[in-house]
């Protein structure tokens, strides 16, 4: 008696090949929304200690730096 049932399914090759390469892009797009969602956090994460400095410690180092001007204003006329 063989060691395989004899109501066991053999899927065709073709169906095989599918179930492969859907899997294989899944495990794709969950590996490049991973590194996606690492670098959306790092980034933000960079941005606002730059911008507010850490909490608790006052203004970060860009708190009035897009506001502020080097130079006087001319006087108004």
């Amino acid at each position: 008696m063989p060691s395989w049932s004899a109501t066991a399914r053999v899927r065709p090759s073709w169906e095989n090949a599918t179930t492969q390469a859907i899997r294989g892009i899944w495990r794709e797009v969950t590996k490049f929304g991973i590194v996606g969602a690492l670098a959306f956090v790092v980034d933000n994460g960079g941005y606002n200690l730059r911008v507010f400095g850490l909490p608790g410690a006052g203004g970060g180092p860009m708190r009035s730096a897009p506001f502020r001007r080097p130079w006087p204003r001319p006087p108004r006329r």
